[in-house]
């Protein structure tokens, strides 16, 4: 007969890698744990108890300010960079997310650019498509701040 184990995951499991991964006491993490009620600090006991599966998180605010403060990256916990709570608040304040999408803008404009000079035509043209469709979504959907940023220009013009 198989053995089934009765092992399930939880979030303390994560925390506690992770804790540890970052040098930090059961002690050291009660007193930065954040409340519901907005202040910092818990018992240890509650800490070893989260870590064991005595007690479970489940309030994503809980999960993403311990995921600020152990540096674990938010897939574990199953949430997104997005925060619906704070729809305007990306990582990085939003410069992250934003230099990413420019820079596979950039890559795709040199692509096309090589492509251009070494494929067929209609190749290159469907790179051409792809990237004013994608020119026509910013000038209507990122705001006027962002537009005039130096390099988002920059990165318009090259590909206009």
């Amino acid at each position: 007969m198989a053995c089934v184990s009765d092992t399930r995951y939880h979030h303390g499991t994560t925390i506690k890698e992770f804790r540890i991964l970052r040098g930090m006491t059961q002690e050291g993490l009660a007193a930065l744990w954040p409340k519901s009620n907005g202040n910092d600090g818990v018992l240890p006991r509650y800490i070893q108890d989260v870590e064991y599966g005595k007690k479970h998180i489940d309030d994503p605010k809980t999960l993403r300010r311990l995921a600020e403060i152990l540096q674990i990256p938010l897939w574990r916990f199953g949430l997104s960079e997005y925060d619906p709570f704070h729809p305007l608040s990306l990582a990085g304040c939003g410069k992250s997310l934003h230099n990413l999408t420019l820079d596979a803008i950039e890559s795709l404009i040199e692509q096309t650019w090589n492509l251009r000079c070494a494929a067929r035509l209609v190749d290159a043209e469907k790179g051409i498509v792809r990237l004013n469709s994608l020119f026509a979504y910013f000038q209507e959907h990122v705001p006027l701040p962002l537009r005039l940023e130096r390099r988002l220009e920059e990165t318009l013009r090259r590909g206009a």
